[in-house]
């Protein structure tokens, strides 16, 4: 026994104060006193970095700093919360958003592909993935985005055919553009972009 108790004493004494710093942080979090809420949470991913799980300390740390308005901070406990694992998805599109804020669009495309890992139901995420591959001038892969983001039947189906028109507009591929711009203009005969589009290909 005093062989385990040496052994493990130290962990379990360790865990006791993890989980008080952890209560600490989420308390101050609730009372939104944010830089002891961020303290307590640097506090206890210190003493457990590798913990990603409910309620983990990096995604309390991260939304103490953002209200505190440190951005980069954020930034920071997000990205240290993805490369330990953590895969709670509202934590990863936030991440996801401000990686293509920072101009660093390859990062962003992993966690997006992460993302569709653990959340591969969410229309928002699908639609917001095809948008920066549209960017990254990866056409192809957006029209798969655009197409799934579609199929899920999103509340705005005219635009989600104008965001298919445009992908493979930029592909040269005019007969499919021209078909999704037909079918966003039924739905929504004023859609000023979709007018400009199909005026352009008509031309």
């Amino acid at each position: 026994a005093g062989h385990v108790k040496g052994e493990f004493g130290e962990l379990l004494g360790r865990l006791a104060t993890w989980r008080e710093a952890q209560q600490q942080a989420h308390q101050h979090a609730s009372e939104m006193q944010w830089q002891r809420a961020a303290d307590a949470a640097e506090r206890a991913i210190g003493l457990y970095p590798e913990y990603v799980d409910e309620g983990s300390a990096y995604l309390v740390k991260a939304r103490a700093y953002e209200e505190l308005g440190q951005s980069e901070a954020t930034t920071a406990a997000l990205r240290e919360y993805h490369a330990r694992g953590g895969h709670n998805p509202d934590a990863l599109t936030q991440l996801a958003r401000e990686l293509v804020a920072a101009g660093q669009r390859d990062a962003a495309i992993d966690v997006f592909d992460d993302l569709l890992m653990v959340a591969p139901l969410r229309p928002d995420i699908h639609a917001q993935f095809g948008d920066l591959l549209l960017e990254a001038g990866n056409a192809a892969r957006a029209i798969t985005e655009y197409a799934a983001y579609l199929a899920m039947n999103p509340h705005d189906q005219a635009a989600a055919h104008y965001r298919l028109a445009k992908a493979y507009h930029s592909l040269e591929n005019l007969e499919k553009s021209r078909e999704h711009l037909l079918y966003a203009l039924e739905i929504a005969p004023h859609y000023r972009e979709a007018q400009d589009l199909l005026l352009e290909i008509v031309r």
